[in-house]
């Protein structure tokens, strides 16, 4: 990961060379307050990179797959959704909900699949 500053403009290249662009105002913003909110972002995306990976590794479908990891949940969330909340939350009905509980159930009894 590198971290480039120029100007107003914060930019965060990823381990695949994904480039995170952050905007900030100089005027109003400490060098210190830069790196916070640079620190913030940073482990925003961690998270989510963990979670997409552990979505991944479930034993489900693809599509649930993707909805899923569209649906922006923390590791937390995910791990305390229950199967009525997977299928008000998703849309999905109760019976896919149930499997997708099972799936992140089993992945959490799995401490090598877990982060």
């Amino acid at each position: 990961m590198k971290i480039c500053k120029n100007m107003n403009i914060l930019y965060i290249t990823l381990l695949n060379d994904e480039v995170l662009i952050l905007t900030y105002s100089m005027s109003a913003t400490s060098e210190q307050e830069i790196d916070e909110h640079a620190s913030l972002a940073l482990n925003g995306i961690k998270e989510k990179l963990l979670v997409t990976d552990l979505i991944k590794e479930m034993d489900i479908a693809d599509g649930l797959k993707e909805l899923l990891i569209s649906s922006g949940f923390t590791l937390k969330s995910l791990i305390n959704t229950s199967a009525s909340e997977f299928a008000n939350i998703l849309g999905i009905d109760q019976y896919v909900a149930k499997i997708l509980s099972d799936a992140v159930n089993k992945t959490k009894e799995n401490p090598t699949t877990m982060p």
